[in-house]
């Protein structure tokens, strides 16, 4: 039945005739609209040397307006991006969509170029080369630029990963240049004045010293000229050495005028140490700790019994720095005030107390052992590892207090002290810590493996062995296998049967071991689990592969193309284009395989290679019955970009399959970087014949 016969025949012929029409006006309208929908190739240059610029963020975006009552809709349609390769190119897909005319207005605005270093681009019309200005390295030029990329683009969608990453690094680098230009000489701050609030000339100014006229030997005098304009006057305000009036006020300039008393220290005078012990009895805390911080970096064995009071001072921070200074001098005499402040309520005081003392060869430092035990149990994980540190300084004394440790209802003593037993390695532990391990305690088991792991004894590999068997969870049995690794060859013989375990993470443990103590035997054990039965070992078998990059896997990497699972072959491919050209004769061979699919594969695989020596097999790849086999072929020479492929790929443009004639085109752009002519067959050709000679001299190596 026509058309004009169905309208008219039919019911409501007016209403279907109308429908009909409108739905003709509409498909027409949005083939129209679709068909001006194009992706964007080209390539990014300097402007001022005219090199391809690598690593340009560019972004293309797509907005639409819907006709909605009572107010129109305006929003993001779609955002893509990409990078900019070695070479500069690019290329971003079209964004199709459904067009309603009348009713909805798609457009894409313009697009944004970005990369740290150049100024930041906003194309308004796309072009096929596209210039970059370089900016110089300056912390506000630099910061001006990475502001523009991201208030400028959708640097925050999810859409926009690679341009927010890149900005994200950007805003690092930035402060690095602020704090490298900002940083100058450093000097002393201007010292405020009192003023009043309403009468700025009520207070009178406060008489100065000059920086470092308090330690300044001379007659004992300072010169000041009289107000009536007479002789000078000498007023005192030397120290010397046999009396000393050291009053609150002028310690108060001295801070004043001489800055933190550590400046004192860079004076080398003996009297500072006078100065300085007297300020320990100030009313104020902040002089007495900058006296002690001072008298800390001094070490004169004089300001001891001073420091040593000090220690008991009122103030937590005054007593933690005088607690430091003490245990740097290394005064046995300091060991009763070491051991008294263990008890302080301050943990910082009692941890630096117990750090001091384990420096010390004094047998009373085990004191110290006890008091920092009941710290392993505090919830804070802080003062836990810090109380762990201060053991480790005491070391082989505190050995038997820990291993006494291993059996205390705390959980988290339990497994600090294993820890730190560990770290120790004394071997009175390796016993006790075996029987934590067989406890098969949740809390404190990976604790006493992770210290095992630090003697590299055959007991301590046949527990960890073993502990596999009744550990649970497989998380806990691949960290013995991570620990087994720490031991070394010693646990070869008891893994060797786990890699024909029941349990599959017991498996992989095993494997992951031979591979990270570097076994001779490595590579076939990978080879048979890359054929296992199990879909996890083969992955995990492919995973390892890639990361060793070692060409004798090459054919059993193919053989896994066979396998029934995708990830399983995808991995295979990457871990044959991580070995590289090493593996290029084999996938040569590989693509007179009888099966498709390997002749697929390995023209992807080489084209990511991008090995040269590739492209005649390629070639004559062009001529393969199955049209995906010639569209990978066409892919490869494009990745290779060898100016040889240039005329068999214009051959290629009279291809009866449209996806091999647009990927055609698309890769004689890459390589001539040329895009006026499309899918043009007679064009290129012409173009060819004109430009052949010189290209080829141009292109030569």
């Amino acid at each position: 039945m026509s058309c004009h016969r169905f309208i008219h025949e039919t019911p409501h012929r007016p209403f279907l005739g109308s429908l009909i029409f409108f739905c003709v006006i509409y498909v027409s309208l949005s083939c129209n609209t679709i068909m001006e929908a194009q992706a964007w190739m080209g390539k990014v240059v300097d402007k001022d040397t005219g090199k391809p610029v690598e690593g340009v963020a560019i972004v293309r975006t797509w907005y639409e307006t819907i006709a909605l009552p009572p107010h129109p809709y305006s929003g993001v349609l779609a955002i893509k991006e990409t990078l900019t390769d070695k070479n500069g190119r690019f290329m971003i897909p079209a964004e199709f969509y459904i067009p309603v005319p009348i009713l909805r207005q798609v457009e894409e605005r313009s697009a944004a170029l970005y990369k740290p270093g150049y100024k930041f681009l906003n194309l308004y019309k796309k072009r096929f080369i596209v210039e970059m200005e370089k900016v110089p390295t300056r912390y506000e030029t630099r910061k001006r630029e990475a502001d523009k990329a991201e208030y400028n683009s959708y640097s925050h969608s999810d859409e926009t990963k690679l341009l927010s990453g890149i900005i994200d690094r950007e805003r690092d680098f930035i402060e690095v240049l602020k704090s490298s230009e900002k940083s100058g000489p450093k000097t002393r701050p201007a010292i405020r004045r009192p003023v009043h609030p309403r009468n700025p000339r009520k207070f009178k100014k406060i008489p100065r010293f000059p920086s470092g006229v308090a330690m300044r030997k001379s007659d004992g005098t300072r010169k000041k000229e009289s107000k009536d304009g007479g002789e000078e006057v000498k007023k005192p305000y030397y120290l010397s050495s046999t009396s000393i009036e050291f009053t609150e006020d002028l310690a108060a300039i001295a801070v004043r005028d001489i800055g933190p008393l550590n400046s004192l220290v860079d004076m080398k005078d003996p009297d500072a140490v006078m100065v300085l012990i007297h300020a320990l009895s100030d009313k104020k805390p902040t002089l007495r700790y900058l006296a002690v911080s001072a008298l800390r970096k001094i070490k004169d064995p004089v300001s001891l019994p001073h420091l040593i009071k000090a220690a008991g001072d009122s103030h937590p921070s005054v007593r933690l720095e005088a607690v430091r200074a003490i245990g740097e001098m290394g005064d046995p005499a300091a060991v009763p005030a070491l051991i008294a402040a263990l008890r302080d309520k301050n943990f910082e005081v009692s941890y630096e107390a117990a750090t001091a003392l384990g420096k010390f060869d004094d047998p009373r430092k085990i004191y110290a052992v006890e008091h920092l035990i009941e710290y392993l149990g505090a919830k804070n994980p802080i003062i836990r590892n810090k109380a762990e540190y201060a053991l480790l300084q005491i070391g082989v004394p505190a050995v038997d207090l820990l291993i006494k440790a291993l059996k205390n209802k705390d959980v988290n003593i339990r497994r600090s002290a294993a820890l730190t037993l560990g770290k120790i390695s004394d071997p009175r532990a390796v016993d006790p810590l075996i029987d934590l391990l067989n406890l098969n305690d949740k809390g404190s088991s990976w604790a006493a493996a992770m210290a095992l792991s630090g003697f590299r004894e055959k007991r301590a590999a046949d527990a960890l062995v073993n502990a596999m068997d009744f550990s649970n969870g497989g998380y806990l049995k691949q960290r013995l296998g991570d620990f087994l690794c720490r031991i070394g060859p010693v646990a070869t013989e008891p893994m060797t049967a786990k890699l024909y375990d029941k349990d599959v993470n017991i498996r992989i443990a095993a494997l992951n071991y031979f591979i990270c103590i570097k076994d001779k035997r490595r590579k076939a054990y990978l080879i048979d689990a890359l054929k296992d039965e199990n879909l996890w070992i083969r992955r995990y078998a492919a995973g390892k592969i890639a990361a060793l990059k070692d060409p004798e896997f090459t054919d059993a990497l193919i053989s896994a193309w066979n396998d029934a699972d995708s990830k399983v072959r995808t991995m295979a491919a990457g871990a044959l284009v991580l070995i590289g050209p090493a593996a290029t004769g084999k996938l040569l061979v590989t693509l007179g395989d009888k099966n498709p699919y390997f002749r697929w594969r390995a023209a992807v695989c080489l084209g990511k290679i991008r090995d040269p020596e590739a492209v005649d097999s390629l070639l004559l790849l062009l001529n393969d019955e199955v049209p995906a086999v010639k569209w990978s072929a066409v892919y490869a020479l494009g990745e290779i970009g060898n100016h040889r492929a240039i005329e068999p790929l214009i051959a290629m443009l009279g291809d009866g399959d449209a996806g091999i004639r647009g990927k055609a085109a698309q890769v004689l752009v890459q390589i001539t970087e040329r895009q006026m002519f499309g899918q043009d067959k007679l064009e290129w050709l012409k173009w060819w014949k004109q430009n052949k000679v010189s290209f080829m001299e141009r292109k030569q190596p």
